[in-house]
């Protein structure tokens, strides 16, 4: 996972706004604090942040226009959201908004940070899967090979037979010629473009642990 960002607190009690950084602070975060919401507004135009912490009573619009008005903070920041009572309505209202998760106070910092880093984590992955898809959607495209001689047209013939079969493929060629825009071409084109395209780089092993790295023990 990504290493630890920096996150904003928004919250009107001092003593638990200091004790949630420093706690933050020892998981290795950078944390600014603030004790309204048009502070945080503000230095969100400026300065983006991995995560907002917030009581939802100091952001405009119960938390839903802070998420989704004009001046919407970036869709980047994973957004947590606390109160003092939990309304189902609000909690509803914010979550469909995109907040990542809403916590009752007061609350333990174990579990605060434990949902942050959960919270955290589900956001980078959710990163990993878009650029996934784009890079299946996008990158490893037959289209995107350049080329119009006889040579290269036999070329595309060849990929589309070959990802349909299910034989060992060997790609040579000298660097920067293309072999893993190919590999990704086949495999995405082929009957197992939905599991997964795993990229290995060899010359980066060692000659005693290819066999392990790539086969297991």
């Amino acid at each position: 996972m990504e290493q630890a960002g920096n996150i904003f607190i928004v919250d009107r009690k001092s003593r638990l706004r200091e004790e949630t950084a420093e706690a933050l602070r020892e998981l290795g975060f950078q944390v600014d604090l603030f004790d309204c919401g048009e502070e945080a507004r503000i230095q969100l135009k400026k300065s983006s942040c991995q995560l907002l912490l917030a009581e939802v009573s100091l952001l405009s619009g119960g938390g839903v226009e802070f998420l989704l008005g004009e001046d919407a903070i970036l869709s980047s920041t994973v957004v947590i959201l606390m109160a003092e009572k939990i309304l189902v309505d609000e909690v509803a209202a914010v979550m469909r908004a995109g907040a990542a998760d809403f916590i009752q106070r007061p609350y333990g910092l174990e579990e605060l940070c434990l949902r942050i880093e959960k919270a955290l984590k589900v956001r980078f992955y959710e990163h990993e899967l878009t650029y996934l898809r784009h890079e299946r959607d996008i990158i490893y495209r037959f289209d995107n090979f350049i080329g119009e001689s006889e040579a290269i047209k036999q070329v595309f013939t060849l990929l589309e037979k070959v990802s349909a079969s299910n034989s060992s493929i060997l790609i040579s060629g000298e660097t920067g010629t293309g072999k893993e825009l190919v590999a990704g071409a086949i495999h995405y084109s082929s009957p197992r473009a939905a599991k997964s395209f795993i990229k290995v780089n060899c010359a980066a092993l060692h000659d005693n642990l290819l066999e392990s790295e790539l086969f297991g023990h």
